[in-house]
């Protein structure tokens, strides 16, 4: 047993000098950043573990005002650099050349598979060239319709929970409308999030996106292995989220061109021209995200339903999550300084008065 044991030592011991010595140039090219104490190998890992969805934006903010705009601190054996300039983030975050994602984003992979937001390279930018010209200005305000539409519901919704008197969580409100409007708009199908419709697709992405959420704040769980073993119930109710999501959007995918293509082969080819062809289909600007992918080519092959739901799914993420999060914060804001609820509300009104169908 002392021979056994004697191994063990020394193969963790080995394990971890490597493990140190690895990281060495990195260490070397941020010395002359400040940060808080890093235990070797272990990093700042008491701090780390700090951080859950309620402080995420506390914890950063404090160190930012204690070591500066630019500081780094270690996480086991992984860096993590926090910014808080933003001529910097920006000189990264618009860049076309540093656009590999750092691993953290393997979480993402069993359910937006290699898309836009996970890929790099050679498929990030085909990808984007395909996609980017769908959210020019112009063909947005062609769905103009949708956001409002779907706002309206939104307002009935509030406007059933605003007594005056209680207070309540408008993020859950929110999700759904943005959830709607990023389901017509990109898949071009309808799930009724504000008003019961697809439940068992709506449940799967909230839940799975609180639960990647939380994983991303536990550095340990963004292993899938440790994850699996440590909570394997977690585990099985992912499987089953994802299997959920990506049977509905493969259902979509499916429906979508088979009417496309029944839409496409009733045309008169004779007599087809790109303006007729739009009008058949609701006109170019008018086609979802979906509608764009199916037709896109990629050194002359088109897109295969993997390929399709990638792009899709990963466009329901990002865009619910992040325009739900943004417009909650907005109205806390708003509901937090009456004063400029008041002058934000003159001003639609002078714009606007009470003709909001005249919206543009």
């Amino acid at each position: 047993m002392d021979a056994i044991a004697l191994i063990a030592i020394l193969a963790l011991s080995a394990l971890a000098f490597y493990l140190h010595a690895s990281k060495r140039h990195m260490r070397k090219a941020v010395s002359n950043l400040g940060g808080p104490y890093n235990i070797p190998l272990l990093g700042a890992l008491q701090l780390a573990y700090r951080f859950d969805p309620k402080n995420i934006f506390q914890i950063p903010t404090e160190l930012k005002n204690k070591y500066g705009d630019l500081f780094k601190l270690w996480a086991l054996n992984r860096l993590i650099v926090i910014s808080g300039d933003a001529e910097f983030n920006e000189q990264i975050l618009t860049s076309s050349v540093h656009i590999t994602k750092h691993r953290l984003y393997g979480v993402l992979h069993d359910w937006l598979g290699v898309g836009l937001l996970t890929s790099d390279g050679q498929k990030w930018q085909s990808r984007r060239k395909i996609i980017t010209p769908t959210f020019h200005f112009k063909i947005l305000e062609e769905f103009l319709q949708i956001f409002k539409q779907q706002s309206e519901i939104l307002v009935e919704c509030l406007a059933a929970k605003a007594d005056g008197k209680t207070t309540f969580d408008v993020y859950p409100f929110v999700c759904g409308a943005t959830l709607d409007i990023i389901a017509e708009t990109a898949m071009g199908t309808k799930v009724k999030a504000q008003t019961g419709g697809t439940k068992q697709y709506i449940k799967a992405v909230t839940e799975m996106t609180r639960m990647l959420g939380w994983r991303f704040l536990r550095v340990h769980l963004q292993n899938e292995l440790v994850f699996s073993i440590l909570h394997p119930f977690k585990k099985l109710q992912s499987m089953k989220n994802l299997r959920i999501m990506h049977e509905f959007t493969r259902n979509v995918i499916k429906e979508r061109r088979k009417a496309l293509e029944a839409t496409l082969g009733s045309q008169n080819p004779s007599a087809g021209t790109t303006s007729e062809t739009e009008q058949i289909l609701g006109t170019k600007k008018r086609m979802a995200l979906l509608d764009v992918l199916l037709q896109a080519t990629v050194d002359g092959e088109p897109l295969t339903d993997e390929d399709i739901r990638e792009e899709v799914d990963t466009f329901m993420f990002e865009g619910h999550d992040t325009t739900a999060t943004a417009l909650s914060c907005t109205l806390h804001l708003l509901a937090r300084h009456p004063r400029v609820q008041n002058k934000l509300l003159k001003e639609i009104q002078e714009v606007l008065g009470d003709d909001l169908e005249s919206i543009n």
